[in-house]
């Protein structure tokens, strides 16, 4: 039980010293890392603050040549979420062409697109129709009113 018990001790001596050991050469690993985080900090503190000037000189040039007034305040996130659609460009004149047309989309043109509605099996136009508001069909690719 006695050198049962010496065993045990030098095991465990064993143990501590190569706990010291690894600590040791952690601590010297963690120095050395920290050294060169330390210099890695230094270099990019050293380019941000180079960076920084660059771009305040670049930003004060650009102003001067271009003569641009203030800068605009952001917008809003919720101003652009809810902001309107863009207006819709109105198709160009030739989708009114009398051959691009089926007697039932004669009705449906505007006059604002360059054809006379012209009911199906006539040759003439009915006035009192190019007068009036396009007919729902049409007010889809009808201009939309700009937005401000």
């Amino acid at each position: 039980s006695k050198s049962a018990a010496q065993g045990r001790l030098l095991e465990m001596e064993q143990r501590l010293s190569s706990v010291r050991w690894h600590k040791g050469a952690l601590e010297g690993e963690l120095l050395a890392t920290r050294t060169a985080h330390a210099q890695d900090l230094g270099h990019f503190n050293e380019m941000e603050e180079a960076l920084g000037v660059a771009v305040t000189e670049f930003s004060a040039l650009a102003g001067a040549r271009a003569k641009v007034g203030p800068p605009r305040p952001p917008i809003p996130a919720c101003a652009t979420r809810f902001a309107p659609s863009l207006p819709t460009p109105p198709l160009p004149a030739s989708h009114c062409l009398p051959q691009a047309l089926t007697p039932e989309r004669k009705m449906q043109c505007s006059p604002t697109h360059g054809a006379t509605p012209v009911p199906s099996g006539s040759s003439q136009p009915v006035p009192s129709q190019a007068a009036s508001s396009p007919p729902e069909a049409h007010r889809a690719h009808a201009p939309r009113p700009s937005v401000p």
